[in-house]
C-alpha cells in the first residue's frame, strides 16, 4: 500500500463508438465454494467502470462459473451502452471478451450448445442469448493472457499483477510513487497531519469537504472553536463524520488568521 499511496486512475478515451468489456470468474475459490466476478470496462485507456464481487450462488464447472460471471455483469454491460446513447452518441459495438471457448458457446448459442451437465442454468444464458441476438453485445474469445481483469478475480504477483493494474489504471508498467507523487499538484496532496501553519492555507471560497449529509452555514454567523472565534461565511460543516469536522473547523481557524493578517498589513 505504501508504493502505490499517490497512484491515480487516469482515462483516455479512442472512441464512444466502441465499448470493449473483459470479464472472468475463477471458479471454487471462497469457503463456500462460491466464484469471484471480475469485470471491466474500457473505452481506449483506463476503466471507468470495474468490479469484484463474490458470486451468490454454486456452480459446478468453471464453465458455468464463467457464466454465472457473465451474466452478473449483464446489467451494467447493458447500461453503460444505454447511458452513452442517451448523451447522443451512436454506441456501433459493445464487445464482451471471453477466455471461456464454451462458454461463449453457450451464451450465443443458447440451449443449443448446452448438455447434460449446463441444462440446469438456462435461464442465465438465454438471457445472454437474447441480448447476443438483439445485437445489443456481442461476445469475442480473448486468451487469458490478454484478460486485464484476471487481476480482480486472482491473487496475481510479479509482473502478470503490474501488467494487468497498468491496464486497469492506465499507469506505467513499472510504477515508481516518488515519481508519481511529484507530478501531483501540491494542492491535491493529502494535508499533513497536526496544527495547521496559516501561511501554507490558500482561502477559497468553496467547502474542501463533501458528502450529501452537509449543510451550509448563514453568512456572517459568528461560532466558537476551542475558544478561537470566526465567521462561517460560505463554509460547509459534515455534522456525522468528526474527525473530518475538526480537520475542517481547523482549516477555517486557519484561513481567517490568514485572512486577518492580510487585512492588517494593508491597513499598515
Amino acid at each position: 500500500m505504501k508504493g502505490t499511496r499517490h497512484l491515480r486512475l487516469r482515462l483516455g478515451i479512442d472512441t464512444l463508438g466502441v465499448i470493449h468489456w473483459w470479464v472472468d470468474a475463477s471458479y471454487n475459490v471462497h469457503d463456500d465454494c462460491r466464484g469471484q466476478t471480475g469485470a471491466m470496462m474500457s473505452l481506449g485507456k483506463g476503466a471507468p467502470i470495474s468490479f469484484s464481487r463474490k458470486q451468490k450462488l454454486n456452480v459446478r464447472s468453471s464453465c458455468e462459473g464463467e457464466l454465472v460471471g457473465v451474466d452478473d455483469a449483464l446489467p451494467l454491460i447493458l447500461w453503460a451502452r444505454y447511458f452513452i446513447e442517451a448523451q447522443g452518441y451512436t454506441v456501433e459495438q459493445n464487445i464482451l471478451f471471453q477466455d471461456n471457448k464454451s462458454t461463449i458457446l453457450l451464451a450465443t448459442n443458447g440451449r443449443w450448445s448446452s448438455s447434460k451437465r449446463t441444462k440446469h442454468i438456462k435461464s442465465r444464458y438465454f438471457f445472454v442469448k437474447d441480448k447476443v441476438e438483439a445485437g445489443e453485445v456481442s461476445i469475442e474469445y480473448r486468451p487469458t493472457d490478454q484478460m486485464w481483469s484476471d487481476v480482480l478475480t486472482k491473487p496475481k504477483q510479479g509482473a502478470a499483477f503490474r501488467r494487468d493494474r497498468a491496464i486497469l489504471m492506465n499507469c506505467d508498467v513499472e510504477y515508481d510513487d516518488d515519481k508519481e507523487r511529484r507530478d501531483i499538484p501540491s494542492i491535491l496532496l493529502p494535508q499533513p497531519e497536526g496544527p495547521v501553519d496559516p501561511a501554507t492555507v490558500t482561502i477559497t471560497p468553496q467547502s474542501i469537504l463533501r458528502g450529501k449529509d452537509r449543510r451550509s452555514v448563514l453568512e456572517n454567523k459568528v461560532k466558537t472553536y476551542n475558544t478561537v472565534t470566526w465567521n462561517t461565511s460560505q463554509n460547509k460543516i459534515d455534522k456525522k463524520n468528526p474527525k473530518l469536522r475538526e480537520r475542517h473547523l481547523e482549516l477555517v481557524i486557519a484561513r481567517v488568521m490568514k485572512a486577518q493578517a492580510a487585512k492588517a498589513a494593508a491597513a499598515a
